[in-house]
């Protein structure tokens, strides 16, 4: 009699206590991704804008190709922006969210010599190469030479990416190589994975369409994402496939 009523004060069975990775513990973990990426991303661009603002008062001009000594002396900033987004990339993937200004300050700070002189390699090649389009252009010898300066200016400007990306990597793993050397294995990295090359590419070429219609929303919402995908690419394709000597 006893253990009956002791049955029914306990009250009708439970069912199982809920799974601790349910819908809802998975639906608050992409939010949070979601929003941690948000944040990563308008920081970042706030950033770029900042380090950035040089080139971007000659960019955003009437005439700025009238105005290309100003684009060529400021171009270089380019480089340790890209450094200090890839460095806060980076600690996004590593960590989760966190905070993105101080590991992109951090990076860029790092960076900026190394990132200073890759970029500026980069130009002045890049300043080669347009010379020399427009010196050819119209000739008969144009016809071959065009498409030869265009390929090498293509591959200058992912060698630069990969490069930039080598110098804001966490690891340190390329710290101690020379800048020179450094472009040259950025573009030997680069040329081996050429589809990643072609999909940087294609995402730069994005970022510039939207700067160029629309450069308040470029520059405050799609700067970030499409650079998060030129550094995945770029880190991609440092890591060393079978055969390499370097890790």
């Amino acid at each position: 009699m006893a253990s009956s009523t002791a049955a029914r004060s306990a009250g009708p069975p439970q069912g199982p206590a809920p799974e601790p990775g349910g819908p809802a513990a998975t639906a608050g973990t992409v939010f949070t991704a979601l929003f941690g990426f948000a944040h990563l991303a308008l920081v970042t661009n706030l950033a770029l804008v900042v380090v950035t603002a040089p080139f971007l008062l000659v960019v955003l001009s009437e005439r700025p190709l009238a105005s290309w000594p100003a684009l060529v002396v400021t171009a270089p900033l380019l480089g340790p922006a890209l450094v200090g987004a890839a460095g806060a990339f980076a600690d996004h993937a590593a960590d989760g969210p966190g905070a993105p200004l101080r590991a992109f300050a951090r990076a860029w700070w790092r960076g900026l010599r190394r990132g200073l002189a890759v970029a500026a390699l980069v130009v002045a090649a890049l300043a080669v190469l347009v010379v020399d389009v427009v010196a050819v252009w119209g000739l008969r010898a144009g016809a071959v030479a065009v498409p030869v300066l265009v390929v090498l200016a293509v591959l200058v400007v992912v060698t630069g990416l990969v490069a930039l990306v080598a110098v804001a990597d966490p690891a340190g793993r390329w710290a101690g190589v020379a800048v020179p050397r450094l472009l040259l294995l950025a573009a030997v990295r680069a040329v081996r994975r050429w589809y990643l090359a072609a999909a940087s590419l294609a995402a730069l070429g994005v970022l510039v369409t939207a700067v160029a219609t629309s450069p308040v929303l470029a520059l405050g919402l799609a700067t970030a994402p499409v650079l998060y995908v030129v550094w995945a690419g770029c880190r991609f394709a440092l890591e060393p496939s079978p055969g390499d000597g370097r890790g």
